[in-house]
């Protein structure tokens, strides 16, 4: 019997999305587009956030930080930057709250196959307000202060202005988003200098969950647990491909557990991060939790 090459698509299409269903796969635009199937949904949202992240470090058997995402939850493949990692979480644990964040983007990026950036994801938490039609407070409570950092917020920073559309221009990252996954723990007062002006400040260590080019404190990326910073084209047999591996993906770490340090000010107020100890501290021009309620 002969088909059409009509029918011959549509069937192959068809057959693909039955593969790809099975073996769970996400690419950046189902990621961006929201479908991405809930699998988390006992407990407060905030909890549901947390147990999704666990679970998806607990399954990582390759990650490398990339802007162009691809999730195969069944071999354990994550490619992924830090606001891809944060919406297919939440996607996975309060889907609800996406949508919204998911709005906004396409009103802001003017395209419904682009994802929300950091820079998407700060500009839709600071809109809160009981007029705004994207952010109207009966999902997400927002925060610039340490009460914020709690188990399930998704804490979240920006560039400036002045650097920020240069950034854009050069295709690199427009902030970093973390999910935090415990309580911080108060490390030591310091004396800071913002702005020309030395601050008493107070510095706290956080255990986050995300997806960075950059290794961190306690960082799973390099425990050695599962492989992080090696390109799926260069995972080849022989000694010298996994060298040239290395070498090829050096400062591409991907998706891991680990925890960093923030600094607050006399009144709590969020001023800064650190990635370790020995790295001095980043003065962030915008930062600010976001946590689903």
């Amino acid at each position: 019997m002969l088909y059409s090459k009509r029918t011959l698509s549509l069937l192959f299409l068809f057959i693909f999305s039955l593969v790809n269903l099975k073996c769970k796969v996400a690419t950046g635009e189902d990621i961006a587009q929201g479908n991405v199937k809930q699998k988390f949904t006992k407990g407060t949202p905030a909890v549901r956030v947390v147990k999704a992240a666990n679970s998806l470090i607990n399954s990582i058997k390759r990650t490398v930080y990339s802007f162009n995402n691809y999730v195969n939850e069944k071999t354990g493949y994550y490619k992924i930057d830090c606001s891809g990692l944060a919406l297919f979480l939440a996607l996975e644990s309060i889907p609800e709250h996406c949508k919204p964040i998911i709005a906004y983007t396409n009103f802001a990026r003017k395209s419904k196959k682009k994802r929300p950036r950091a820079k998407e994801f700060y500009e839709f938490l600071a809109r809160i307000s009981g007029a705004d039609k994207f952010n109207d407070g009966s999902l997400w409570s927002t925060s610039n202060f340490l009460e914020g950092v709690k188990p399930g917020a998704f804490l979240v920073y920006s560039f400036s202005p002045n650097v920020m559309a240069q950034r854009i221009k050069d295709g690199k990252s427009t902030g970093h988003i973390v999910i935090v996954s415990k309580l911080p723990e108060f490390l030591r007062n310091k004396i800071v200098e913002v702005k020309g002006n030395k601050i008493k400040a107070k510095e706290y260590l956080v255990e986050v969950i995300e997806s960075s080019p950059f290794e961190k404190i306690d960082d799973t990326k390099t425990s050695g647990k599962y492989i992080a910073g090696i390109k799926p084209s260069a995972n080849k047999k022989g000694v010298l491909n996994w060298i040239k591996s290395h070498f090829e993906s050096r400062g591409k770490l991907g998706v891991g557990r680990c925890k960093i340090i923030i600094g607050v000010d006399r009144s709590g107020k969020l001023v800064y991060t650190r990635m370790t100890e020995t790295r001095r501290p980043k003065i962030r021009y915008k930062i600010i939790t976001g946590y689903p309620i």
